[in-house]
């Protein structure tokens, strides 16, 4: 069966707003998979938002957005490179 996830900035009101309290509301919502924003990655503690997806009972996914100078479909070969 497919899963259904969604991006969990959606309860967020603020980008800096935690997002571990957000997989409840997500679980019981009735999605399958909690997808991160990955706004600063290297910023992320994964294995703790790992650990309370896996106790929410939510999949992983991540999301981040690609402006004009990384976008992947650009018709211009170096970009997309």
């Amino acid at each position: 069966m497919q899963k259904i996830g969604i991006h969990l900035s959606y309860w967020q009101t603020s980008w800096s707003d935690p997002l571990t309290p957000i997989f409840t509301k997500a679980k019981q919502a009735g999605f399958d998979v909690g997808e991160l924003p990955l706004l600063a990655p290297q910023e992320m503690d994964f294995h703790h938002l790992k650990a309370s997806l896996d106790r929410a009972g939510l999949y992983l996914s991540g999301h981040t957005g690609l402006g004009p100078p990384t976008h992947i479909p650009s018709p211009h070969p170096q970009i997309r490179s």
